[in-house]
Parts: C-alpha cells; structure tokens; sequence
C-alpha cells in the first residue's frame, strides 16, 4: 500500500505541473501515457474567407502536443513495482487487477476532459470567425446596396461618390484591423495605400470578400491606375498581367501560389468591373474603354432611338457623378435625378476596319476642333469613346428637339422679347458658319449638310430652366458630312469627295458642277433656305410651314430651293432660285408688318440678295461688274485669283432693279449683315430699325398651292382670284425620283450589285444608236408601222412597238415620244409614261451619283421578294418615315384584345390574348387580305373550340401562305406582334364580333405598319412571290456609263386601287384609317404614308385623292383645302365605298363607321348613314350610278333610314350641284336636332363611349305634289320596279339661283369655306329655275311617315305651289 501510496502522490505532483489537464482530485491512478491534441480541427464553414476565394490548397497541418510522465516518476514507479511484487507474490493478481481498474478510470476521466477541451475551443473558434463573416458581409451589403442596376450583374456598376464614402479611411482601418492576424505589413501602411493608390482595387477584394488580399497587390506596387487588368498565360506557364492597350505590367500578384486559373478568371473578367465604370471630365475628351467596360447608365435600356445610315443616336440617362463637365450639361437640382445625355454609335457599313477607323477619326478631329472652339452655337461634343471595336460620341441631349420639331409647335406672340430672341440665334448660326469656315489660319471646316435637323434646339445654360422658347438655343449640330481642309482658300482643285448633303438643302452647284470642288459657300445656301422657312414659321405657324413644304415638293419643279434649266446643249445649263420659293417671299414682303424699313424685311432681302445665290465665285478685283448670275457645267473657278475680304461699318445688301448682281456671300459677309441688322434694331435713338411693324394686326399665310400665290401688284387681283378657283379632282398622278431613298440604299454594294442586271449588249438599229433619250425634254416621232418593221433587228424598237399599239388605231399615225423627268411618254407629256429609264451608277464607295441627265437611280431588275435587297428596302421606308415624317402612331402603349405573339425565330406562333389595359410598349402590325373563295381557299380561324389551343400555340407550317409571309415580313422588320383578323376575332362568337368590329378604327391606327397582301386571291396564295419578268434594254450614253430603259410598271392605281384587293369594303377603311401600308402587288411593292406614295422602282407618285385616304392623320388633310374640294373629297370616298363588295350587305354602315366617325370630328359636324349636317342638302342629293338599287332588309343593330345610300346596295354617285348657284332649302330640318328627333319614329338613342348619343333617322320636311300628276323625264328612281308615279311626293332640297353674284359676292366664294366649282357669272332664266328634289312615297301605310325613292331636277313650274305641302316625316 505503501507504494500504491508513493505513485498516486508522484501522479498528483506531475499532474498539478501541466495547466492544461484537469484537476488532480478528479482523476484516477494510472501508470499509462497520455497524448492531448489541444488545436481543434476546424471545420469547411470556419475555413478563411481568402481560402474559400481562391480555393488553395489544404496546406495546413495537424499539430499536436504530447503529455508524459516525467522520467523520475517512471523509475520511481517501476522500482516500487518490482520491490513490491517479490516481497508480496502471492498477492500479485490481486493487485494487478486493482491497478487495471484504476487505470481504465484515469483513461476515462482524461478523455472527458479532452472532448470537453476540445467542445470549449470550437466554441471560441466559431465565435471568431462568426464575427469576422459578419464585418465581411456587412462591407459586401454595403456595396452591393450602393449599386446601380443590381438587378442586372452584367451591367451593375458602383457611382464614384457611393465608392468614396463607403471606403472612407476609418472604414478601410476597420476592416484591416479585422484582418490583423492575416498581414505581415502594418495597417497603418495599408491605409495609406488603399485610400491614396487603390480604393477600386480594395473594393473589388472586398466585393470578392477577399481583403487580407490587398497585401500582395501592396508588395507588388499594383495601383488603380493599373485597372482594368487582363491576365495571360505566357509558354513557360507564368502569368503576365497587362493594361490596356496590351501596355505590359511587370510586378503584379497573380503568379502566388493562392492565384489559380479560375481565380485570375473571376478577378479579371467579373469582380474588376463595376467598379471601373468611366467618369468623362471637362478637361479629357477622347476615351478608350474595354468592351467589357460599363457604362454609367442609368437604364438597362435606351430610352429612345433615332438612326440614320451613318449612325444610331440614342437617348440615355447618365449618372451624375460620372459626367462632370458643367459647361456643356445642366446637372439637375434633385439629388436623385441624372441628366440626359445623346449617345451616337458610328454604323461600321461596309467599310473594312482600317476605313471605318479612318472615317471616325475624321469626324473625331472635326468635333475635337469645334469643341476647342466653344462656340455657343456649335455643338460641343462631351465626349468620344472607343468600346471594342465600336466608336461613340458623347453629345448633351436636345431637350426641345431638332429646329423641324421646334417648328411644330406654335409660334409665341411675335413681341420685342420673342423677335429680339429670333435674331439673336440666327445671327448666332451666321457667326457658328464664320468660326466653323475659319477655325484657323491654316485649316477650316465645311459643314455639308445644315438642314433643320442637324440644328438642335437646348436649355440655355446660362439662363435659369424654364419652358419658355426664349430660354433655348439653337446649336449647329452633325459634323458627319464636314470636311476639313487642308487649303485655306474657299476654291480648291480637285473635286470634292465628301458625301453630299439633304437634297432639298443643296445649293445648284451639286447639279451643275458634280464634279468641282465645293466651297464653303456650299453651306450659305443651306443657312438661306432654314431662315426662309424660319420666317415663314415666325409669321405664319407650322401650318403655313406645311403649306410651303407641300408647294415645294408637289407644285414646284422639284423638292430643292431652285429650278435647273434644262437647255438641250450642257453647255449652258443654269440655275435659278425656285418659283415656289419667289412667291412665298414676295408675299412676306407684301405683308404689312414687314414693309418698309424693318429688321425683318430686311433679313428677307438679305437671303435673296446674298444667300440663295446661284454664284458662288468669290470677290475678285479682276472680275468683270457684269457677273452673269449662272453657272456653266464646265466652268472651273480659278484657285489663282486672290479674294479680297473687307468689312464696311454697316454692310449693305440691297439689292435695286439696276443693281449689279452679286456672288453668293460668305459665312463671314452674312454674319457682318446680320450683326448689322441686329445692332441698327438695339438702338435706342430715333433711327433705331423695329423688328416688324408693331401697329399691323396679325396676318394669315397664303394657304396652299405656292405656284397660285395672288400676285403683289393690285391692280391684278381679280386675275389672281379667277387663277384660285376651285379646280376638280382628277385621277392625275405626279412621279418623281425618290432620289434620297435610293442614295442611301446605293451606297451598299450589296443593293447595287442585285439592282445591276448583268451587261448583255443590246441589238439597235441606226436611229436608236444615236437616240439621245438619255437627254432631259428630249422627244422624237415614231409610227407603229415603222417600229414593227425593226422589233426584230432592234430591242428598242421592240420594246417601243409594245407599249404604242394600244394608243394608236392607225398603223402609220405619227406618234410622238417625250422625255419627261426620268420617264417616256406617249401622245404628251401628261400621259402616264410607258418606259422607264435608270441608273445604277456611283461616283465612290460612299457618294452618290449626281447625274446632270436626270437619269433616276432605280432598280431595272427588282428585287425578289423576301430577300435582303427587298427587305432593305422596306426598312429605309420605314426608317425614312418613322425620323422624317409625322406618320408613326403616337400611342405604342395600345394592343389590340388579341395578338399574334411571333418571336424572333421560333416555329412556333402564340395567341397573345386579353391585352387591353396592357401598358408595356408593343408595337404591332396590321395583316389586310383576302380570304378567298371558301372552295379555293381554306379558313384558319380562332373559335370558341380552338382559343385555348391557340393561346398556347400554333405551328406556323399550318398557317396558309399568306399568313406565313405576314409571320416573316413581320420578324424582318423588328415587329413582335401581328393582327390578322380571322385569327384575332373569334368568329363564332357574336357578341366578340360586335365587340371587336367596333375597335377596328383603333386597331388600324395604332398598328405600326399595315401590310396589304394585294396580290393575293386568298389565304393560300401568299404575297412573296415572283414577279413577273419586266423587259428592258441596256443602253450606254455620253458621260454615263451604262443606263437602262425598262416597262414602266408605276401605276398605283391598277394595282391597289382598283386592284381586287381593294374591291372589299372592309379594305378601304382599313387603308385609311392605317397610317402607313406597304402593298405587296403582283409587280412590286408600294408604300403608302402621309407623304405620299413610294415605289420599290425608287419612283414617288402623289395626287389629291390618294393623299387624302393616305393620310396617316386621316381625315386632317381635308382642312388644307376649300369647301369645295372638301366636299368632293368624301363625296369621292363614298361612292368609291358604294362599289365595293361586301360578304354580308348588312354590314354596309359598320365597315365604313371607323371613317365616318373620324370625318364627323374633322369637319367639326355632326352626322351618321353618309350624312353631314354641315353639308346635309348636298349629302342628301345621291343616285344611283348604274342598275336598280336592292333594298336591304335586315341590319346588325337598328335598320338604316331610306335617305341614305348605305340602306342599299348598288353604286352611287352625286347629283352634279354646281358650287355657288343653289339656295338650300330652310324647312328640311336636320335628323340630327334632338328637339325633334326626340319624337321621330324610329329615333334612337344608342350608348357610344359611355355617352348617351342620338341616332335619330327621321327627317321632318314639306313635301309637294307635281302639276297635273305629270311625270317628269328627269327622275332617277332607286328601283323603278317598286315605285308607282301616282303615289309620289317630292321633298324641295335646292333651288337654283336666279341671279348672278357680285364682285364682292364672288370674293366671299373663293374663301376656304365658299368655293365655287363652276362659273358663278352664269345666270338661268329667272321664269322658269331648276329645283333639285328628293322623290318620296308613302310605303308604310302612315300618312305623314315617307321613305325615299329617288331624286330629280325639275323645272320650279312643275311644283303645285297653290297646294299646301304634306308635312312628314322622312325614315
């Protein structure tokens, strides 16, 4: 015992001396070794936060710590043991199996207090990598909270000042200090570092919650500046790090052991870049990103789009800590809103990269020298920026739009704050033109395309914000065209090879010198024609505006501000300011706020006597003072003569009748004239120039028709009003070249080469050889005996014989031929021409060709439809028309109730059902087609079985063909949703049908495009089909290479109009209530919008009754015309209605209502059945315009009345009333007078737009009986088998006049709202007058209840006037 004593004793003293172990009392006797391991493993959750980035490897090892009993303690023990065990033998199991229980007990013991150890130490360890998580995860939220566009990771980016106050030098210790046990560096070093050198690098660690980090990056002197980074692997395995712009970094992390592949990756290619998104700054304009740089947008996506050939502009929201140029963009007041910037992408076309890159930098420098300039009326870029391959140009957003949509919007009252603000910005383009012209001694810049949209209309900085016009500034804009010269001379040699400008901007020397240099002088004449039309908005409105834009285009020779005269010699082709445009200013001159000595006349005068000048040589101390105010084609100025330039204290540009006629000015002469006038007009003394005279109240425009313009002088008024009179409507078609179309489309050689056939030389006789068609005004005689004798040895005369035979009856009449534009005609020059003549040819890569033969740029083969070439076609009509026009519908937010949902590329099509009250942008096309012949042409319809089916999807194989070509013309064109009316309207369902039928006027003017598949019979024939071969003949000319003289095949009104198409009834409002329809005809294709129609042959056609159903505002261009011509124009469109065919005759007054309606709110009338109260005597005056008229029986909704045309069916025409000559009866009263109406039979009241609307029917007039129950020859009855002579009354609705009116009289006729269409000097007997009458009987078995039955002229004797007329209702 004594032993067992002396161990436990030598146990307890070894175990007091180890800390680390339990308490001596606790434990049992032992005489084993025990080993503790006193590190707790850690788990994957506590790993390093820098572990879990980079995912190194495991390199850290277990390490472990050993407990034994010391060495005195063993011998001590093994002694007492052995000592013990021979004196005591016997007893010796006895106590070995007392010591193995003891030691099992110590065994025990210690191995509680191990797991109990171990238990406290991971508790301690979870708890401090608790912490540090939570400060990580904490700085990580920060972050990403300050992010814009979180909800997108590829565009994401942190604001500059989000950056600087979340990485703030007590943050950034902070966080170090969390990080203390992980640096080998002081923090305090660190600090310095990472808030001097590399916040952005420290905050991308800590986005990657990787801080500890930032040490490498220290130690190898890596600094933001060295950001982006791009990581390579070089042939010996190592990593090397470059800027960019491949400007190697030589000391750089990434090759540590902790940076694998993956982890270089993610640094490199994603945690790096929302933190480097760009700030453009003042004093830095060119910028070169990576492309995987972000943008400090605002918006995921543009908010709007313009593009032209060159370039796509777009309208972005920029944040306002990264734009920090205050002289050029106004940073809103708000803390929480950006300013809006334009962003102009450069379109590469196809240039190689070596040209586009060459071409950017050329507008890059032009833009670089304008902003160097400062100038407050010439653009000042923000900034310009590489991204990839791409080329932007930064520009402060317009606010108010180009100087075109300035113009739209009334002008203010024409006061001295308004006026003096006028001339301050026109004088402030002159002098934009004179610093642009002379930015340096050695170098300048020439514009090349000023027209009002290149001229944008900002927010004067330097005023405080306001909505007032005053507060604007208009600013040169658009470089794109400028070139810049290395001459300083305004004559250079060489031709000049920039791309020229606006057509309807360009001065004659584009025509008459195509291949001479342009001078700067080039863009005086543009500046002339913007003031012309900016005096006319000042005096008159945009709607006067509109007027002489109308005149200029479809009055005048052609759309430009002059008029070429096309003398048969080239020699002596010249130029002179337009008609149009002469008559326009003379008018202003005759307006009494601007005669005499005023500021405005006196700008007037200037731009006619130094601006829109033909001559654009300049001053010279050798010229002749005889200078002839033309240009010779061949003319070449001289770069020798030395120009003389002065300034005189007041610049004189007056010009007399014996005045001699002087060169174009100069931008610096201009500037000097208009500085002139501006100062003579501050004055404050008694000769001070007044801005227009103040005590003349305001004036109207001259309307329309520039080339009817009454005449200055008084003594020809009276001339002048017979030359306004009201001329009728006619079928007569206006053609011209759609010159700007094809100029863009021919710049792509891909266009050109399918427009090109291939060159087969041509069989011609002698006379053909030496024909010069290719000459403007050129005519020459044929007979058709003669031509049919050489068709067969000459393709000309063939393809001549063709077209004649069917204008002639005698073989051997002669027949004339004539050049008119770039077409022949037959007969005259007003016949629709027979042949065509085209040509493909371009003087460069990117010019165009200026054609001094007028030879029109066209296809001679067109296009097979669907492919590129065609499809390129129709998106520049589109493009053209949506930047251009007013045409595109104003509300993209509205969806028809059901749409076809057709993708991009899928084979599937979706009914996208139930989208009204749906306000996301959707833009939709509008199919009009055919349905065909049910035995020919199989349905495909939505019903109320198959909608479900519908809605999750249709395989477009199924379709038929028409539908099929809409699917793709519609995925071509950028469109997602497509309406055709048998798939969107559920044809079985009544109630939908009545539903739907009554939004078709909203359907059709909404939709983006309207495609009309006007070839196709039915469903199955679809519209993209192969035309039929067009002849033509391969001719060459002098100075033009290669032309082409092919079938004529412009005839809009074959094709469409009375194509069969257009033989629904439902079609014709379908067009006009469309604002824009492309046509697929069985020949080419058309466009129809507000501005005309345009051909797939490049060719423009217009004339006053297509303008009026192509209106994409329709009906608002009925206001442009006089009573008359309003009164003809939907008198024309019901009877063209009238004749129209329709599957159910019941419908006749629902598938024009749309139009009606829209008519009724135009002419600011009331109506319905085809009857306008404004006009109801004449509206009530129709007949039929052929066999009986069939009554119909039966209507959906209530019936129609008998007074009008739509209860028939049959065409109709109206009575030929002549203007001015009738006295409209007083006792018809209007059905549309609720007093009476109230109690007409059948008088209705219907609910329309949640308003109680009257419908009445019912007529209240007198009607007469005729003399001795005569029958008069003059009766047109509606059906004559359903009438009977002596049963009929006649209702008195006009009487003719029986006088001829007065001078005064016939003035008061001329006005817009009192035409005359025949000669009011024409008197009738005054015994025996003409009466126009409705015929009526009594069909119903009530006395005073008629319908009508008919119409007629009588003589005023044939009425019983001694018998009281019958009072009756008219139904």
């Amino acid at each position: 015992m004594g032993c067992l004593s002396t161990l436990w004793t030598a146990l307890k003293g070894d175990l007091r001396r180890d800390p680390r172990q339990g308490t001596a009392d606790s434990l049992e006797k032992t005489d084993e070794e025990v080993t503790i391991d006193p590190t707790p493993t850690e788990s994957p959750s506590d790993e390093p936060a820098e572990h879990r980035f980079l995912k190194r490897r495991e390199t850290t090892a277990t390490t472990t710590s050993s407990f034994t009993v010391s060495e005195r303690s063993r011998r001590y023990t093994n002694d007492s043991l052995s000592s013990l065990a021979r004196s005591q033998e016997p007893r010796k199991t006895a106590r070995r199996n007392t010591d193995d229980r003891i030691s099992s007990q110590i065994t025990n013991f210690r191995r509680r207090v191990r797991r109990r150890r171990t238990s406290d130490s991971d508790e301690m360890a979870n708890s401090i990598t608790e912490l540090r998580r939570r400060k990580r995860k904490c700085l990580r939220d920060d972050i990403k909270a300050a992010m814009v566009l979180q909800g997108n990771p590829d565009l994401q980016f942190i604001p500059a000042c989000a950056l600087e106050q979340l990485f703030q030098q007590t943050t950034v210790e902070r966080t170090l200090e969390g990080h203390r046990s992980s640096f080998k560096t002081e923090i305090q070093s660190l600090k310095s570092y990472i808030c001097s050198e590399a916040m952005k690098l420290f905050a991308i660690l800590a986005w990657a919650e990787s801080e500890p980090l930032i040490e490498q990056f220290y130690q190898n002197q890596f600094r933001d500046q060295h950001l982006p980074v791009d990581c390579r692997i070089n042939e010996e395995d190592f990593v090397e790090a470059f800027r960019l712009g491949n400007l190697r970094i030589d000391k750089h992390p990434f090759n540590n052991y902790q940076w694998t592949d993956r982890n270089i990756e993610d640094f490199c290619y994603n945690y790096q870049w929302p933190f480097l998104s760009p700030v453009f700054s003042q004093d830095q304009f060119r910028y070169h990103f990576h492309e995987r740089t972000r943008m400090p947008f605002m918006e995921e996506r543009h908010r709007s789009q313009k593009e032209s050939f060159f370039s796509v502009v777009e309208e972005w929201r920029i944040h306002r800590d990264h734009i920090r140029t205050p002289k050029l963009v106004r940073i809103p007041d708000q803390e929480n809103e950006h300013p809006v910037v334009a962003v102009k992408k450069l379109k590469q076309m196809d240039l190689k990269d070596p040209e586009f890159d060459a071409v950017a930098r050329a507008e890059v420098e032009a833009l670089e020298l304008i902003r160097n300039l400062e100038h407050p009326h010439l653009v000042n870029a923000v900034a310009y920026y590489t991204k990839g391959k791409n080329h932007y140009i930064i520009f402060p957003w317009a606010s108010r739009g180009n100087l075109r949509d300035f113009w739209e919007r009334d002008p203010p009252k024409l006061d001295h704050k308004f006026l003096t603000w006028v001339f301050a910005q026109l004088c402030g383009l002159a002098e934009a033109l004179r610093v642009l012209h002379h930015s340096h001694q050695e170098r300048s810049t020439r514009h090349g395309d000023l027209k009002p949209e290149n001229i944008l209309c900002f927010d004067d900085l330097n005023k405080d914000h306001s909505e007032e016009v005053t507060s604007s500034r208009l600013v040169i804009a658009d470089v794109g065209l400028s070139r810049s010269h290395n001459e300083i001379t305004a004559v250079r040699k060489g031709a000049t090879r920039t791309q020229s400008g606006t057509i309807k901007y360009e001065p004659p020397e584009t025509e008459l010198q195509p291949n001479e240099p342009r001078t700067r002088r080039y863009d005086v004449w543009s500046l002339g024609c913007i003031y012309v039309e900016f005096v006319i908005w000042m005096l008159y409105g945009p709607g006067e505006l509109d007027h002489f834009r109308d005149d200029l285009s479809t009055l005048g020779e052609n759309t430009r501000f002059y008029v070429i005269e096309k003398a048969v010699g080239v020699q002596h082709r010249t130029a002179h300011v337009n008609g149009v445009v002469q008559k326009w200013v003379d008018w202003i001159k005759n307006d009494p706020r601007c005669q005499g000595p005023t500021a405005v006349r006196s700008l007037v005068d200037l731009i006619l006597a130094r601006l829109l000048i033909v001559d654009v040589s300049p001053p010279s101390r050798f010229r002749s003072l005889h200078v002839p105010t033309l240009l010779e084609v061949n003319s070449m100025p001289s770069a020798d003569v030395p120009s003389i330039r002065f300034r005189a204290p007041t610049f004189d540009f007056s010009v007399s009748s014996n005045s001699v006629a002087q060169s174009r000015a100069s931008a610096e002469e201009v500037d000097d004239a208009m500085k002139s006038i501006v100062e003579r007009a501050s004055l404050t003394a008694e000769d001070r120039l007044d801005w227009i005279n103040w005590n003349v109240p305001t004036q109207s425009g001259p309307k329309r028709y520039g080339n009817r313009l009454i005449s200055s002088d008084a003594a020809e008024r009276r001339d002048a009003q017979n030359e306004y009179r009201f001329t009728p409507l006619d079928d007569n078609w206006k053609y011209a070249p759609d010159a700007e179309i094809a100029q863009l489309l021919f710049a792509d050689p891909n266009v050109r080469a399918s427009a090109s056939p291939v060159l087969k030389e041509p069989k011609l006789c002698p006379r053909c050889e030496t024909l010069p068609i290719w000459m403007p005004k050129h005519s020459f005689s044929d007979t058709l005996a003669s031509l049919k004798q050489r068709l067969h040895s000459c393709d000309l005369c063939r393809l001549l014989a063709k077209h004649v035979e069917s204008h002639v009856d005698d073989d051997h009449e002669v027949v004339p031929f004539f050049r008119v534009g770039s077409s022949l005609t037959v007969g005259n020059r007003q016949q629709l021409p027979i042949l065509s003549l085209y040509s493909t040819q371009s003087e460069s890569t990117l010019g165009f060709n200026g054609s001094s033969h007028e030879l029109q740029l066209g296809f001679s083969n067109l296009p097979e439809p669907g492919s590129p070439a065609h499809l390129k076609v129709l998106t520049w009509w589109i493009r053209n028309c949506d930047n251009d026009h007013q045409c595109s519908p104003k509300n993209e937010t509205f969806l028809p109730t059901r749409v076809l949902d057709v993708g991009t590329d899928s084979d599937i099509v979706s009914l996208f059902c139930d989208t009204q009250g749906d306000t996301h942008l959707g833009r939709y096309m509008t199919l009009s087609h055919r349905w065909g012949a049910p035995t020919q042409h199989r349905k495909f319809c939505t019903y109320r079985s198959n909608i479900a089916q519908h809605r999750l999807g249709m395989n477009i194989a199924d379709f038929p063909k028409t539908f099929q070509d809409a699917v793709k013309i519609a995925r071509a064109l950028g469109i997602k949703y497509l309406w055709i009316d048998s798939l969107c309207i559920i044809q079985d369902d009544e109630q939908d049908w009545e539903t739907e039928s009554k939004l078709m006027e909203q359907v059709f003017s909404c939709a983006y495009i309207t495609v009309a598949a006007s070839c196709a019979s039915g469903t199955t024939d679809g519209f993209l089909r192969t035309r039929p071969p067009r002849d033509s003949v391969t001719l060459r000319a002098k100075n033009v290479s290669h032309y082409y003289v092919c079938d004529a095949i412009d005839d809009f009104k074959s094709d469409v109009d009375q194509g069969e198409l257009n033989r629904r009834g439902w079609v014709l409002q379908e067009r006009a209530l469309s604002r824009r329809t492309l046509y697929f005809t069985e020949k080419q294709t058309y466009w129809e919008c507000g501005n005309g129609i345009r051909c797939e042959t490049l060719t423009k056609m217009n004339n006053k009754k297509a303008s009026f159903l192509g209106d994409a505002n329709f009906p608002n261009s009925i206001d442009t015309y006089v009573k008359g011509t309003k009164i003809q124009l939907f008198q024309s469109l019901y009877e063209k209605y009238a004749t129209l065919d329709l599957s159910y005759s019941e419908d006749r007054p629902i598938a024009i209502k749309g139009l009606e309606k829209r008519l009724i709110r135009t002419l600011q009338t009331t109506g319905g059945y085809g009857v306008f109260q404004r006009y109801m005597h004449r509206c009530l005056l129709w007949q039929r315009s052929g066999n009986a008229l069939r009554r119909i029986e039966t209507f959906r909704g209530d019936p129609t009345p008998s007074w009008s045309w739509m209860a028939y069916v049959g065409a109709i025409k109206y009575m030929d009333v002549p203007f001015g000559r009738v006295t409209w009866a007083e006792d018809i009263q209007s059905p549309w007078s609720a007093s009476d109406s109230i109690h007409a039979p059948c008088g209705v009241y219907e609910q329309d737009n949640d308003q109680a609307v009257l419908q009445p029917r019912g007529i209240r007039a007198l009607a007469w009986e005729l003399l001795n129950m005569c029958s008069p020859k003059n009766l047109i009855l509606d059906d004559p088998s359903r009438c009977n002579s002596r049963s009929l009354r006649y209702v008195i609705v006009g009487t003719e006049k029986s006088y001829a009116p007065t001078d005064r009289e016939l003035v008061d006729m001329y006005s817009p709202e009192n035409s005359v269409l025949n000669d009011p000097g024409r008197s009738s007997s005054q015994t025996d007058r003409k009466v126009y009458v409705l015929v009526v009987a009594n069909t119903l078995g009530e006395k005073d209840v008629h319908e009508r039955v008919g119409v007629g002229v009588l003589q005023e004797s044939l009425i019983w006037w001694s018998k009281p007329p019958l009072s009756i209702w008219l139904i």
